[in-house]
């Protein structure tokens, strides 16, 4: 303590010692400047008045003599209150008691045990004073720096310089004043009535608050109800607008409503009310409902009717014109039902009121129609497909009464559909007694008659009321492209006779339903648009015959699955013309047109192009070729196995050709072409080394030749080991015209079912269908359907089923 009490009163010393000093001067930059701020202030008012420093170094300590106008001004205090030196411990005011300047004081700061003060600018302390009561409009009292005894002057002292004493700086000063002005006075309000309004009407009330001074003006609303907006324009006005509502606090249950309203100019502020009455504005309830009602005779007719009232007050219903037997629950919402008969038809008017306790009321019309039906409705199926699917094709019945017995006709195109079965299992009649259908009816292509009676001895009882059909009829589509995007009729036939009973049925009584007391529905079949036919474009990018094709069509053959074709693509992949699509033949003559630009319309017929497939093991695997005549542009080759296979034990042995290979399970494709066109010489030529496979069985072979050809195949039995169990061999020929040997075997004597499928999975044929005794069996197949009809040019599988032993296999009729 004694040591700072030593520092305090040598730091005085050098103040006082240097006051014999006026000119400025600093020695750390740019010259120091203390300032006074200038006020406006009337009289009798008190007025803060901020004096600053700017100094570009840091002071340890500081000294401000001040004189000023003892009869303008009134020292009242001297503050030190968020100022830069606030923080510093030692601030001396002279005279200590400021009610005792009479014109001037001193204030000094001293840096002892603090940071000195930093470089900056700002105040160091305020001086409040209050003006004389007798100042007179625009005097002015100049506040200014003088020498004030016994030592006190204007200054600053710097930081310590080694070999000096001090580092004093006498800093330039710039005077302020407190200017006479007028006294404030506080904002007025313009007068305010009370307000009255309605529930749900709009309340616009525009504020005007006056300042005798023409200071700026805040506005703001001290109690604003729910929902107001209260916007302050900045010139002294503001508007409030509200709309009140029709029920809750914020309506006429919550009136009045006292609302506050506040004004300042910064200083002086004052306050106004008013109050809001709000009337009861009641509104009639709103009824949501049909305008319309309709429904066929015989259903139920049902829909609501509500009603919100907005004053949430309670609603009750009065209802006019209900028909015989609607029933109206009276609720909210309310539920209207009527179930007339199916003979009660024609149209009516009911009218829904809707009031409110206060009277209030909302009414609407509901117009209502019940119009007849017809009680019989044949019709027939409409159903889409593509060329060469099987469909199913129903005759439908709706009867709202029982029906005992069909004398139905209908035509449908024979050239676009097949008729393959017509059966009424599964259907509404499958309990008939009788049923009964003739193809190609008078000798008329495509007329179709169905009889069926529920009771000819049997005691099957009249079909009831309901819908669903009545008749299944199988039929193929044509595989013929030119019939795409087309919608073949399936008609009802009326044919001429005494007694009009076509397309006809009779009642419970047996009493005949005649033709026009039932409605017909005819039907079609829309054969699917396939698109544009573009021969090579594979990938469907609309550019024929380019390497994408190409590869898109090695990927099929690799991986089927992934790379399924459409119909379309089919079409587009027949590049040899030779009627069959996606064969390895197309392959090679889509090759040739994309490397060498030779034309698939060029070939020439290869019908009696020959191949043998032979097989050859050894210890280190099996290896597969051909042997033929003619050169050969391709080979897929698909075996089952179960010996796991992976591609590096896979060798093609033709080292101008590409061998891709894939494995799915226990299957296993091989497709051996060439990208540049190359091919196989005829001869006996090796195709592909597989090590490691011993035991398989072959699924399919087929041969393209050089020229874009398909080629008959045989399999030579050279070598390979087949199953000695249940087996079923490869066709052969294959491709084959007009027919093929199929070949299986059985260890014991075993019920057997073998069956020709196209492409698509829909049965063509069944070859075998029984008890076989065991051993080595062969069929033929000629090509033909179920009907003796014969089959289009294609790929078709065969599938053998012995016991619960079941194989497949895939074969080509090449016409």
């Amino acid at each position: 303590m004694k040591n700072r009490i030593a520092s305090l009163i040598s730091i005085l010393v050098i103040l006082v010692a240097a006051g014999v000093a006026s000119a400025q001067s600093d020695s750390f930059g740019a010259m120091d400047v203390v300032y006074i701020d200038s006020v406006v202030a009337g009289p009798g008012e008190d007025v803060s008045v901020k004096f600053n420093v700017k100094n570009d170094e840091v002071l340890s300590s500081l000294s401000i003599p001040v004189v000023y106008d003892p009869e303008l001004l009134d020292l009242k205090t001297v503050s030190f209150t968020d100022s830069r030196a606030e923080y510093l411990g030692t601030k001396i005011t002279t005279p200590d008691d400021v009610a005792q300047a009479d014109g001037h004081f001193m204030v000094a700061m001293v840096q002892i045990m603090e940071d000195p003060i930093p470089a900056g600018d700002g105040m160091v302390f305020t001086a409040v004073f209050t003006v004389s009561d007798s100042a007179e409009l625009g005097q002015m009292a100049v506040i200014d720096s003088l020498f004030f005894p016994p030592g006190g002057e204007l200054l600053l002292v710097g930081p310590t310089v080694v070999g000096q004493t001090s580092s004093t700086i006498r800093p330039e000063f710039v005077a302020g004043k407190v200017i006479v002005g007028s006294t404030n006075q506080a904002p007025v309000f313009a007068p305010l009535a009370d307000q009255y309004i309605m529930e749900g009407d709009t309340l616009e009330l525009d504020i005007t608050v006056n300042d005798p001074n023409r200071d700026d003006i805040t506005l703001a609303m001290a109690a604003k109800p729910s929902g107001a907006t209260f916007v302050d324009n900045g010139d002294g006005s503001a508007r409030l607008t509200w709309v009140p509502d029709f029920v809750g606090p914020h309506s006429a249950d919550g009136s009045p409503f006292a609302m506050g309203f506040w004004a300042s100019d910064g200083d002086l502020s004052a306050e106004r009310g008013l109050t809001v009455h709000v009337v009861n504005s009641n509104r009639a309830p709103q009824i949501s409902a049909p305008t319309t009602v309709s429904i066929p005779a015989g259903t139920v007719m049902s829909f609501t009717v509500s009603a919100l009232d907005p004053d949430f007050e309670e609603v009750t219903w009065s209802v006019s014109g209900l028909p015989d037997g609607a029933v109206f629950d009276y609720g909210n919402p309310g539920m209207f039902e009527y179930n007339p008969s199916i003979v009660d038809t024609g149209s009516f008017a009911m009218a829904f009121i809707a009031s409110d306790p206060k009277g209030m009321a909302d009414t609407v019309r509901v117009d209502a129609l019940v119009s007849s039906v017809a009680l019989y409705t044949l019709s027939l199926d409409s159903v889409e497909a593509a060329p060469g699917e099987e469909i199913e094709f129903r005759l439908n019945l709706n009867n709202e009464l029982p029906v005992t017995s069909f004398n139905l006709l209908f035509n449908y195109d024979v050239s676009a559909l097949t008729l393959l079965s017509v059966t009424n299992e599964g259907t509404r009649i499958e309990g008939f007694d009788y049923f009964n259908s003739t193809a190609n009816e008078n000798g008329i292509y495509g007329n179709v008659r169905i009889l069926a009676v529920a009771d000819i001895g049997g005691g099957a009882e009249p079909l009831s009321a309901g819908e669903g059909a009545v008749a299944v009829c199988r039929m193929r589509v044509s595989s013929d492209l030119a019939f795409s995007g087309m919608q073949i009729p399936v008609r009802f036939q009326f044919l001429d006779g005494p007694t009009n009973e076509d397309n006809t049925m009779t009642d419970s009584l047996g009493a005949l339903i005649k033709q026009e007391d039932i409605f017909h529905a005819d039907g079609y079949v829309t054969i699917e648009d396939i698109g544009q036919i573009r021969i090579g474009d594979i990938n469907l990018n609309g550019l024929a015959a380019e390497i994408g094709d190409v590869i898109y069509f090695t990927n099929h053959f690799i991986n089927p699955v992934l790379y399924d074709f459409s119909v379309l693509q089919y079409a587009n992949s027949d590049v040899n013309h030779d009627g069959i699509g996606a064969s390895v033949a197309d392959l090679v003559a889509l090759i040739n047109l994309v490397v060498n630009g030779v034309s698939a319309s060029k070939v020439e017929d290869g019908s009696g192009l020959t191949a043998t497939f032979i097989s050859e093991s050894a210890t280190h695997g099996v290896t597969f070729g051909f042997e033929s005549d003619a050169d050969m542009g391709a080979a897929l080759v698909t075996l089952t196995t179960d010996t796991y296979v992976d591609a590096d034990q896979v060798h093609c042995q033709q080292d101008q050709m590409t061998c891709d290979f894939r494995r799915d399970g226990n299957e296993i494709r091989l497709l051996v072409y060439s990208l540049a066109g190359e091919t196989m010489l005829a001869g006996q030529t090796e195709l592909v080394t597989i090590d490691g496979l011993h035991e398989y069985v072959i699924e399919s072979i087929e041969f393209g030749s050089a020229d874009g050809v398909m080629v008959q195949t045989e399999i030579a039995k050279n070598g390979t080991e087949l199953p000695t169990d249940f087996a079923l061999e490869q066709n052969y020929p294959n491709p084959f015209n007009p027919e093929t040997q199929i070949e299986f075997s059985l260890p014991t004597p075993s019920q057997v079912e073998l069956t020709i499928y196209n492409v698509l999975g829909q049965q063509v044929k069944v070859l075998a269908a029984g008890e076989i005794p065991a051993g080595m069996h062969s069929l033929t197949w000629n090509g033909t359907d179920d009907s003796n009809r014969a089959v289009a040019s294609g790929i078709y599988l065969y599938r053998l089923q012995a016991g619960t032993n079941v194989f497949s296999r895939k074969m080509m009729l090449l016409k």
